[in-house]
């Protein structure tokens, strides 16, 4: 696309001008063809042989159309073998997709449950420590308040008396 807007072709014409090219080659093949092979006289000839002979050209059509039948059965066996083959790919790259985001989403559960699992032990280990720590450090205080207050000062004193 340019600046402009027109989208263009791989030749760098806009689209349209494409066409309109393609469209005048069809023109002037189809002259040619006209004028090599002469086709309203040959289309005649073709006309007046078929009411001179309509048995003969009955037969042509009839053997062309039996002819054509093996053809048209192998393009249709070809078209549905491809679009059963496609459905059969998509089925299974579906049923493929469908389990492994099953998988994917067990082991993503169970790996996020164990990650709960051990934060919460952390938090809980982490509170009971601190906890503990803040008990015992209390408790140590008044220990060392207590045995401080116990020890003789001098000549048999204490500190309470």
């Amino acid at each position: 696309m340019n600046c402009n807007g027109a989208i263009r072709s791989q030749l760098g014409k806009p689209i349209p001008q494409t066409f309109d090219a393609l469209g005048r080659r069809f023109v002037v093949f189809g002259q040619k063809m006209n004028g090599r092979f002469d086709l309203p006289k040959t289309v005649n000839s073709l006309k007046s042989f078929a009411n001179e002979r309509p048995v003969f050209v009955l037969l042509l059509a009839l053997m062309a159309t039996l002819c054509a039948i093996p053809i048209l059965a192998f393009v249709c066996f070809v078209v549905a073998t491809l679009g059963f083959t496609f459905m059969g790919f998509i089925f299974v790259e579906g049923t493929l997709l469908t389990v492994g985001t099953f998988l994917l989403s067990g082991v993503l559960f169970f790996v996020g449950f164990l990650a709960l699992v051990f934060s919460a032990f952390v938090a809980v280990t982490w509170f009971v420590v601190n906890k503990a720590f803040g008990a015992l450090s209390s408790a140590s205080d008044r220990l060392s308040v207590r045995n401080r207050s116990k020890q003789p000062v001098a000549n048999g004193l204490y500190h309470n008396d």
